[in-house]
């Protein structure tokens, strides 16, 4: 019996490192943050990645990165909701999340890829109805997140993707979105395109946040010109 227990415990202390490397959770982990600098309040939203190969054909959804390109025949892209995402701290993307077209980090192969990471930037809502809900208040940009003011992203980054290395810090990537979208410029007006913008009484009581409406008009190149095509009256005596 003791050469049993023996052969055992050799065999538990050869096994064991090997068990405890195979516990170690396989997988690509993206953590992304947003420093100070950039935004001092905490972000409520949601945060994305997206990533796409070096070689990839462009998508007609222009430049700026992978977060540009991402869509059913472009860039996989993956998100995660955040709450009272603080700077500094990070939100973690790994293999549990669901993406697009591709649904998870670890379905993508290894390669070389060029990584962008994004923060959509909500806003708190106390809706008339009682109820809170937390939502992307358009920016004037037509409620396209990837280029609404306020949010923030990342520089595209170059990266060795492999969700199986062995090294699991090689499977940790950090990014940093550094960056702000500006404020969407106004359009001056012209001679003949006027614009409006103002207040929406009903909707900001609403919503419980100003609410503002636009509207443009476009007049006829001819319209201020003086007609030249008035008759003339005249009196004649009798």
């Amino acid at each position: 019996m003791k050469q049993i227990a023996s052969v055992v415990a050799a065999l538990v202390l050869v096994v064991s490192p090997s068990l405890a490397e195979s516990a170690e959770p396989a997988g690509m982990r993206v953590r992304i943050s947003f420093p100070a600098a950039v935004r001092a309040e905490a972000v409520t939203g949601r945060v994305y990645v997206a990533l796409n190969r070096l070689d990839a054909p462009a998508t007609g959804r222009g430049g700026g990165g992978p977060i540009q390109q991402a869509g059913p025949t472009g860039a996989p892209l993956f998100g995660l909701n955040v709450e009272s995402l603080k700077p500094g701290a990070f939100a973690e993307i790994d293999g549990t999340v669901f993406g697009h077209p591709v649904a998870s980090l670890d379905d993508i192969p290894k390669g070389e890829y060029l990584v962008q990471a994004f923060v959509n930037v909500y806003t708190k809502f106390e809706r008339a109805d009682g109820r809170t809900v937390w939502l992307h208040m358009d920016q004037g940009e037509g409620q396209n997140w990837r280029r609404s003011p306020g949010n923030l992203f990342s520089t595209p980054k170059k990266v060795v993707f492999d969700p199986r290395a062995k090294d699991a810090k090689a499977r940790i990537l950090d990014l940093v979105c550094d960056q702000v979208i500006p404020p969407i410029p106004a359009i001056a007006d012209t001679e003949y395109v006027k614009r409006l913008k103002f207040k929406s009484t009903i909707l900001s009581k609403w919503w419980g946040q100003p609410i503002y409406l636009g509207a443009g008009g476009a007049s006829p190149s001819t319209w201020a010109r003086p007609c030249c095509c008035r008759r003339t009256t005249r009196s004649t005596p009798a």
